[in-house]
Parts: structure tokens; C-alpha cells; sequence
């Protein structure tokens, strides 16, 4: 039975001093390899936890080349199918706001313009420790 406390009061203690996300999902409708027509040869998503400065197309390239690539894209569906994309970062999502865009290429390739802008809010879900020494003095 003492083993078993204390193996549990090792991972309590051990515990991070804040909640964490460990992914997040994103989904989208698949465009073609000709405007909405057929299968473009692939996409690239990419996030970061700042913001693009404004939504033009130039602020956003600014942005997306110091963002974070995302590695395990799907494999590009037909124009109009649903397409979904877990991106779990090593050690989770720490509380805070993130940004997603996601372009798509033909074969030559020309590529779209960037996507809309996503973002999803990490929260701190963790309330502090219980106080356990309150006494009157």
C-alpha cells in the first residue's frame, strides 16, 4: 500500500503547473487542381501562436515563413470532400491562442492564395493547489 502512495504523490508533484492541450483538429473542404475542379497535388498547413499583422495576403507570407510546419498532412482528396488534420506539437498546445492557414498547389506548382485565418484558445484549466496549512495563530 506505501508503494502505491507514494507513486501517486510522484506523479502529483510532478505534475505541470499548468494545463495543456495535446492537439488540435482542424478540418476544411478539399479545393481542385483547377480552381474547383479535380485534385490538386498537395497542401500545407502551418501555425503559429502570434497572429498575422493584418489579413492581406503580403502580412500573411510574412507570417507563414517563421510558422511551424505541419507534418502529417492528410493525402489531398477531391475537390469538395471533407478533409480533417490533427496537429499535436511535441509536449501540447500550452495555454494561449494559435493560428492556422493552409494553402494548396497544383502540379506545376501554382499555389492558392492563403486560407482564412484560424485560431483556437488554449485555456489554463487548471486552478491553483488547495491551501492545506491554514491555522489561527
Amino acid at each position: 500500500m506505501k508503494r502505491i502512495l507514494l507513486a501517486i504523490s510522484l506523479l502529483f508533484f510532478a505534475a505541470p503547473a499548468f494545463a495543456q492541450v495535446a492537439s488540435v483538429t482542424l478540418d476544411w473542404t478539399a479545393v481542385g487542381d483547377d480552381g474547383t475542379t479535380g485534385t490538386a497535388a498537395s497542401h500545407e498547413m502551418r501555425w503559429k501562436s502570434s497572429a498575422p499583422s493584418d489579413t492581406t495576403q503580403a502580412a500573411i507570407l510574412t507570417w507563414w515563413n517563421t510558422a511551424t510546419v505541419v507534418t502529417n498532412m492528410p493525402a489531398v482528396l477531391a475537390s469538395g470532400s471533407a478533409q480533417t488534420v490533427v496537429v499535436s506539437p511535441s509536449g501540447g498546445f500550452q495555454p494561449g491562442v494559435y493560428f492556422f492557414v493552409l494553402r494548396v498547389c497544383d502540379e506545376v506548382p501554382n499555389c492558392s492564395a492563403f486560407s482564412n485565418i484560424a485560431q483556437k484558445s488554449v485555456l489554463d484549466a487548471l486552478p491553483p493547489a488547495r491551501i492545506t496549512d491554514l491555522r489561527v495563530r
